[in-house]
C-alpha cells in the first residue's frame, strides 16, 4: 500500500524522533516495519556517513579462535566475547569444531564396529554353508569318483584337437584339492605312480623353490623327482591378483602311455552330456565341445 505524502512526512518525522532519543536503527526497523533506505533517507544528511567497518581486535579472534577448538559453538563465543554472531562466524569459519569432529569420529566407530560384526557374521554364515554342503556328500563311491573325476578332467586337462590328435592325459591346476582329485581318479584307473610326471609351471616373479616345496608336501614326491620347471614370462600390466607369498603356481601332472585312459576320459564326459540330454529330453549337443571345442567329443554326442 502507498504512502500518501502526509503520511510519508510523519513516518519519517517519527524515525527522526526516535533517532534523537536514541534509539537504533534496528529497533527502530522492528518498531516501524520499514528498512535501511527508508532510515537513511528520513535523517538524509543527519544519518551517519558510512565508513569502514571496524577492525576487529588481533585478541579478539585469537579468543575466538580459541574457544571454537575447546567446542564453544557460534551463538556461544558471541555471547562470551559481546560480539554479533556474524562476526563470530567470520572469525572462525574455517574451523570445525571440536563437537563436530567427534561425532564424525564417533559415527566412523560406529560403522567400523558394525562392519567389524557384520563380516563375522557374514563368515560364519558362508563357512556353516559350506560344511552344510560338505557334510551333505557323505561317502563317494567308486564310480562317483569315476565320473566327477572325467567331469574335472575335461574341464581342466588337456584335450585333443582337430590340428593335434595326440591323446594323452595332461591335468593343470593351482589348487591343490584339485590336484589330489585328480591323483585319486587315475589311481582308480589303475595307473601306477612310476607312470605319472610332474612338474611345475610358475610365473619367474615366483618363488621356484618354494614352489617345488609346496607342491612336493602336497602330492607325496620329493622335489628332485619333478621334471624341469616351466617358467612363464612376465607381463608387468598383468591383472592377475596372486602375485603374492601365497602363489605357487599350477602342479601339471602328465600319464605316460595314456592315450587309452585319455579315450575312456572323454567317453565318460561324452556319456553323461548324453544321459543329461536323455533325462531332460533337451538338445545338450553343444555341451560335448566344452572346454576348448573338443571336435571328438561333440561328434561322439551328435551320434
Amino acid at each position: 500500500m502507498r504512502l500518501t505524502e502526509q503520511e510519508r512526512e510523519e513516518r519519517d518525522q517519527r524515525i527522526r524522533e526516535l533517532r534523537a532519543a536514541g534509539v537504533s536503527w534496528t529497533d527502530i526497523r522492528m518498531q516501524l516495519g520499514v528498512g535501511t533506505k527508508t532510515i537513511a533517507r528520513a535523517m538524509g544528511p543527519l544519518a551517519p556517513p558510512r565508513g569502514p567497518r571496524p577492525r576487529i581486535a588481533a585478541e579478539v579472534k585469537e579468543r575466538a579462535r580459541q574457544l571454537r577448538l575447546r567446542g564453544a559453538s557460534v551463538p556461544e563465543i558471541a555471547e562470551q566475547l559481546e560480539i554479533a554472531r556474524s562476526t563470530a562466524w567470520a572469525i572462525t569459519k574455517d574451523m570445525p569444531s571440536t563437537r563436530q569432529t567427534e561425532g564424525r569420529q564417533t559415527s566412523a566407530e560406529r560403522g567400523r564396529e558394525y562392519w567389524r560384526h557384520e563380516n563375522r557374521r557374514r563368515e560364519a554364515v558362508r563357512q556353516q554353508q559350506k560344511l552344510d554342503a560338505a557334510r551333505s556328500v557323505g561317502c563317494v563311491s567308486d564310480r562317483e569318483l569315476l565320473l566327477a573325476g572325467a567331469v574335472a578332467y575335461w574341464a581342466e586337462g588337456t584335450k585333443a584337437k582337430p590340428w593335434n590328435r595326440q591323446e594323452r592325459l595332461t591335468f593343470s591346476n593351482s589348487d591343490p584339492l584339485m590336484i589330489r582329485l585328480y591323483l585319486r581318479w587315475v589311481q582308480l584307473l589303475n595307473v601306477s605312480p612310476d607312470r605319472l610326471r610332474f612338474s611345475v609351471q610358475i610365473h619367474e616373479t615366483g618363488d621356484v623353490d618354494a614352489a617345488l616345496r609346496y607342491w612336493s608336501d602336497a602330492v607325496g614326491v620329493p622335489p628332485e623327482d619333478f621334471c624341469k620347471t616351466v617358467i612363464k614370462r612376465h607381463n608387468p600390466k598383468t591383472n592377475r591378483h596372486n602375485r603374492d607369498s601365497d602363489y605357487h603356481g599350477c602342479l601339471m601332472v602328465r600319464v605316460l602311455d595314456s592315450a587309452q585312459l585319455y579315450r575312456r576320459a572323454e567317453g565318460l564326459f561324452v556319456g553323461i552330456v548324453q544321459a543329461l540330454r536323455n533325462r531332460s529330453g533337451s538338445d545338450l549337443a553343444d555341451v560335448g565341445g566344452a572346454g576348448g571345442g573338443a571336435t571328438p567329443a561333440r561328434e561322439l554326442v551328435d551320434r
